[in-house]
């Protein structure tokens, strides 16, 4: 019923706006669509895309994108691939060394771990303690450039289950940035945009309790999942807080519904139930100057970190969520011109355990526990104290006390020894002279060297071992991640269509910076300077 309401709601301003007709006025230029919707499905490779692609529904919204549409492989550039970079380089084009986004978090010895947007001053509504902003992000963004050109004319919306999925891709100034917060148990957003939440989304919050979408989550073809996968038990799948290592899953009943209900589908299903009636409310596409409706899903990364990309949760997850996409897709289109661009913010690999299958040395690294590890090493070389600071994947910080001029050279060739002889570690880099590596000719030392930005000049960029990940937290030794340099973590999907767009396919790996461009191209704007001459994808 709050499905039917909201695209009731959808429909009568489409008919407002439009002075009453049924259908509203064309756009300006006949290849202008006035909404362009960028959908990122968090943790989505394209090795993913083209094994389950046949999977998906026709009407769902890869498949009615890419049909009569463009799609293409794309490569990040940097070697951090992790949420936050991943959605910063969508927005601006830029790796970290350009984007100043490294990872999801960072380490300072003041304020300890913290997430890419936590700015210490802009409180998230709702938690006074903790912080969210987009002032980290450097550099113009395409929400950006949009609102340059068009001033307030031009609506710019941004909905996430994470609060960087919505923060890093709408730049500086959008009209709404919103999130779903595990701590809260429904959506909020922070004061660097607004001192209160608007009126129609505090109405949304209360019509809507998220324990509405606590129903199971049941397989839809538990026979074809069982000939793909075999049985839905597989080693390695995390139990996160007591949801359940196989199917039926629910948020009801576990250790932290609130968080677990990031896992499940129904996220997804709620956040759509948000963009529709964020849609009607804010008229977003209802005249010539076009509007940006930014969604990124990120239901289906805790899926693959919990159980991995070759479970039977992470394809019937894919499969629901881009149903589901799609019929809110097609609501858009029977109200105004729409182009879509569906993408991601990095891959993922298999779990460790499919991994060993062919490489041996695949397993986990400990956040909790590899600082103190490491410590031990330092101590050997420098004496007792406190040396290494932290882990946040990728970079191993150290204390300022390991930093002294008399100290800092031992600590960084003893904490790079102490790491690489670790099975699960490829190499260690000192960052400061990683950083010099940012057009080398090796393709790692490029990837590595584009993912350390200048304020980063203080640590060890760690890569993981191919197959290896950092260990998530939900269960301990379970589950898998990214974050990786290698072309399972990097390669992605990009999918467009809409208003002048001519089909085009390939699978060859594009730049991914040419997303960027792709998607000012789609809102007519001028792209930001520093993306340069960078020519949109094949299609545009």
């Amino acid at each position: 019923m709050k499905h039917l309401l909201a695209l009731a709601t959808l429909a009568v301003v489409a008919l407002n706006c439009s002075g009453g007709e049924a259908d509203p006025a064309p756009p300006a230029s006949p290849e202008q669509a006035r909404l362009v919707v960028l959908v990122v499905y968090d943790q989505f490779p394209s090795w993913a895309r083209a094994k389950y692609g046949e999977l998906l529904s026709p009407d769902g919204a890869l498949r009615r994108t890419a049909t009569g549409g463009a799609e293409h492989v794309v490569e990040y550039a940097h070697a951090s691939t992790h949420t936050a970079p991943g959605h910063a380089a969508i927005a601006t084009g830029m790796p970290p060394s350009g984007s100043g986004i490294a990872s999801n978090e960072a380490w300072t010895e003041e304020r300890g771990i913290r997430s890419s947007v936590d700015d210490g001053e802009h409180a998230v509504l709702g938690l006074p303690d903790f912080f969210a902003s987009p002032t980290m992000l450097r550099g113009e963004s395409v929400a950006d450039a949009l609102r340059a050109a068009h001033g307030d004319r031009a609506k710019i919306v941004g909905l996430s289950g994470k609060d960087r999925g919505a923060i890093l891709t709408t730049g500086r100034d959008p009209d709404l940035a919103l999130w779903y917060e595990k701590r809260l148990g429904r959506v909020t957003s922070s004061t660097y945009y607004t001192e209160a939440l608007p009126d129609w989304v505090t109405a949304w919050n209360d019509a809507n309790p998220i324990d509405d979408y606590f129903s199971d989550w049941t397989p839809g073809d538990p026979e074809l999942l069982e000939r793909l996968f075999g049985s839905d038990e597989a080693p390695g799948e995390a139990d996160y807080q007591g949801y359940g290592t196989t199917f039926p899953h629910s948020p009801r009943g576990t250790d932290d519904p609130y968080r677990t209900f990031r896992a499940a589908p129904q996220n997804t299903e709620y956040l759509l139930d948000l963009a529709r009636v964020a849609v009607a409310e804010l008229q977003l596409g209802q005249d010539d100057v076009p509007d940006l409706l930014v969604l990124s899903v990120s239901s289906l990364d805790y899926t693959g970190h919990l159980f991995g990309p070759d479970s039977w949760e992470y394809v019937d997850h894919l499969v629901r969520i881009d149903t589901a996409v799609g019929e809110f897709l097609t609501e858009l289109e029977t109200a105004t011109d729409v182009a879509v661009l569906i993408t991601s913010d990095h891959g993922g690999g298999h779990l460790p355990e499919v991994f060993r299958r062919d490489l041996p040395d695949a397993g986990r690294l400990y956040p909790d526990t590899l600082p103190a590890q490491m410590n031990s090493a330092l101590v050997k070389v420098l004496g007792e104290g406190e040396w290494v600071g932290a882990f946040a994947p990728p970079f191993v910080y150290l204390t300022a006390a390991a930093s002294q001029p008399g100290n800092h050279d031992l600590a960084i060739e003893a904490l790079i020894a102490a790491l690489q002889a670790l099975p699960e570690v490829h190499s260690a880099h000192d960052v400061r002279v990683a950083a010099g590596w940012r057009s080398d000719a090796d393709p790692l030392r490029r990837a590595v060297g584009l993912s350390i930005h200048d304020d980063d000049l203080g640590a060890v960029y760690l890569v993981q071992q191919r197959g290896s990940v950092a260990d998530e937290g939900f269960e301990r030794s379970k589950g898998t991640g990214h974050g990786s340099p290698w072309s399972y973590d990097r390669q992605v999907p990009a999918v467009f269509h809409g208003p002048g767009v001519r089909p085009a396919h390939s699978t060859t790996p594009l730049a991914q910076n040419r997303v960027a461009a792709t998607l000012c191209r789609l809102l007519g704007v001028a792209p930001p300077d520093r993306l340069g001459a960078v020519e949109p994808l094949p299609g545009l």
